[in-house]
């Protein structure tokens, strides 16, 4: 991936909101082409980037969620994909 630092405010409630939230917009990637989507904000399970956030740990330092984990389901065809945060979801 190659892109550059930017910074913006970021909320998913009024009670998580975060004015300077850093992150990294892509601007090349390899390996993902077929992959449908937009990207996911910090979801990286390794803070690889000393200079941007990881999402989900902001969301539990903030207190938004109790765990700082999330589960992701990707639909296929005409299936509706789902994100969940400080937990996740079987059905």
């Amino acid at each position: 991936m190659h892109g550059f630092k930017s910074i913006d405010q970021v909320c998913i409630t009024p009670e998580f909101c975060d004015s300077e939230f850093t992150f990294l917009v892509v601007m090349r990637q390899r390996g993902l082409d077929r992959l449908a989507c937009s990207g996911l904000v910090g979801m990286s399970p390794n803070h690889f980037e000393e200079e941007s956030d990881l999402f989900i740990q902001k969301m539990k330092q903030t207190g938004a969620i109790d765990e700082a984990v999330f589960s992701l389901s990707i639909g296929m065809n005409d299936q509706q994909s789902k994100i969940t945060f400080g937990g996740y979801d079987i059905d």
